[in-house]
């Protein structure tokens, strides 16, 4: 059946069945006397189309994200310490090249100084989301069973890391070669102390 429709301010109401769909009309087709009656009619069923397909893209977009969300909680332990071991080693690479520039034992670069240091900034944040309940073990791992048993602790020492390496990255930007080297060694403080308390030797 045909669909009728009926003025508003600034917009249209398609109706069906006994049910509405408010249409938005540009205010110039207002403006011109456009006769409602000259509009094509439109197809009830295009309507329950169009809202049937709206629906469905919608459900999908939430589903996929319910998807998401349940295989990060879902991922098994070997793979979460796989996970932490690779962003702590790839870490462990980067800080190890700015050690060295600081120790003299590489000449120091400032673009590589900074390149680097920005990666550590970044790569401080990864770990963390692998160390999840019931990942203490399921694969070999040098982490100790404290990091469960005290999250606070081991949290803290997290978001010490994090601030360390974000200076470090801010510091090595001015291009001073010895704040660098300060700040390359508060960094390794951060880090060390945490290996000092949950990791085993």
């Amino acid at each position: 059946a045909a669909c009728t429709f009926r003025s508003l301010a600034m917009a249209r109401t398609i109706g069906f069945n006994g049910d509405t769909i408010g249409i938005v009309i540009p205010e110039k087709l207002l403006d011109a006397g456009v006769s409602s009656a000259a509009w094509p009619a439109f197809d009830s069923n295009y309507w329950r189309i169009l809202v049937r397909g709206a629906l469905i893209a919608f459900l999908a977009t939430l589903l996929s994200g319910a998807v998401a969300i349940a295989v990060a909680q879902d991922m098994k332990p070997d793979r979460a310490i796989k996970y932490r071991q690779g962003a702590l080693t790839t870490l462990s690479w980067q800080f190890g090249m700015l050690g060295a520039m600081a120790k003299g034992d590489r000449p120091y670069n400032k673009d590589e100084a900074i390149r680097r240091a920005s990666y550590v900034a970044e790569l401080s944040k990864l770990p963390w989301e692998g160390f999840g309940p019931g990942t203490d073990q399921g694969a070999p791992t040098k982490a100790k069973p404290e990091i469960w048993k005290e999250p606070a602790k081991f949290k803290d020492f997290q978001e010490k890391l994090i601030a360390e390496a974000g200076k470090l990255d801010t510091v090595t930007k001015t291009g001073d070669e010895a704040a660098f080297k300060a700040q390359v060694g508060a960094t390794g403080k951060a880090c060390g102390n945490c290996h000092d308390d949950f990791r085993a030797k």
